[in-house]
């Protein structure tokens, strides 16, 4: 009744800390500066939701996983 007369309009969840421990990830892919890749390397390693970085040959120059909670 609530629901059908606009008094209860939704819902919503809120998770502890401990319900939710899984990890959202994507890729990006980033075009560098030649004389700037080893610094935008150096950068994104010591990053800590970069979980792996790769070089690569082509459009891009660097793809990056990212994992973040």
């Amino acid at each position: 009744k609530m629901e059908q007369s606009g008094v209860i309009t939704g819902f919503t969840v809120t998770l502890g800390a401990e319900e939710f421990q899984h990890n959202v990830s994507g890729w990006i892919m980033i075009t560098v500066e030649a004389s700037m890749e080893e610094s935008v390397i150096d950068m994104l390693t010591n990053m800590p939701d970069i979980s792996r970085l790769f070089t690569t040959n082509g459009r891009w120059d660097l793809a990056a996983e990212i994992q973040t909670q």
